[in-house]
């Protein structure tokens, strides 16, 4: 409801994911998920974009409802190569993730 990730289990956890683009490995959950998305949106805290290596139905289905752009089937490494505070260029025509110069320096500002 926040745009706060809340699952104990995940790496993002406490992180906000409004205004920002969002990279998962994979979703897990019920079919809530996608009413998530769409909560989320009209509430104003919505990710702007959606990025996973894994396809998920529920992801998937609410994106489209809620209109955020999404990509899925990208490599796994790319989760390791964009970082928390980088700027990324998405093109989900093509199914592309790039990050660029981080908006974040070596000294955490």
């Amino acid at each position: 409801e926040s745009g706060i990730v809340v699952d104990p289990d995940s790496e993002n956890r406490g992180i906000s994911v409004a205004g920002r683009v969002f990279l998962f490995p994979s979703a897990k959950g019920s079919t809530v998920g996608s009413y998530v998305l769409v909560t989320l949106k009209k509430r104003g805290v919505s990710p702007t974009a959606l990025v996973m290596v894994e396809p998920s139905l529920v992801v998937i289905s609410g994106a489209v409802v809620a209109q955020i752009p999404f990509i899925y089937g990208v490599e796994e490494r790319i989760l390791k190569e964009v970082r928390t505070g980088d700027f990324i260029k998405l093109n989900p025509l093509r199914g592309e993730v790039r990050a660029l110069d981080s908006g974040v320096d070596d000294n955490g500002g």
